[in-house]
């Protein structure tokens, strides 16, 4: 009888210890961010022009704050080109059909022909539209 008991208990300490599985909403979001910065490393338009919203609100790090025309444009033909984009600590939180999502981005890139590391928190509200995600917003800090 105490072997079972000690067995249930082993049980519900190893399910409390076990991450909650990701939804379907936030595995799609978690693959979309990583196309995002795909996407910005290729210069890759057409893509950019999908996953972002027309209402784009993209603040940088700087300071500086573009609508979608605008980010796509300093992507494509902007002094700063990446060459690669890692991101760690990513959370993403669903409010309904809007979701937030966290992390750390770090980069290298070129910046007017200097080589440049980039290292930086990133807060992006997603929404669904018809059925599909769509940065809605951006938000870059220094840490």
């Amino acid at each position: 009888m105490m072997k079972k008991y000690f067995f249930l208990l082993v049980v519900l300490i190893t399910i409390g210890f076990i991450a909650p599985a990701q939804s379907k909403d936030e595995m799609e979001l978690s693959a979309l961010i990583d196309h995002l910065n795909v996407a910005i490393v290729k210069a890759d338009k057409n893509s950019l022009e999908q996953i972002v919203s027309g209402h784009l609100s993209y603040g940088h790090s700087s300071g500086k704050v573009e609508n979608k025309t605008q980010f796509i444009e300093t992507v494509l033909n902007g002094p700063m080109k990446f060459s690669s984009i890692e991101l760690t600590d990513k959370t993403i939180s669903l409010a309904g059909k809007n979701a937030v999502a966290r992390n750390t981005f770090t980069g290298k890139a070129t910046a007017n022909g200097e080589p440049k590391e980039i290292k930086i928190q990133v807060l992006m509200v997603w929404q669904k539209v018809k059925g599909h995600w769509k940065l809605l917003a951006r938000q870059g800090f220094k840490i």
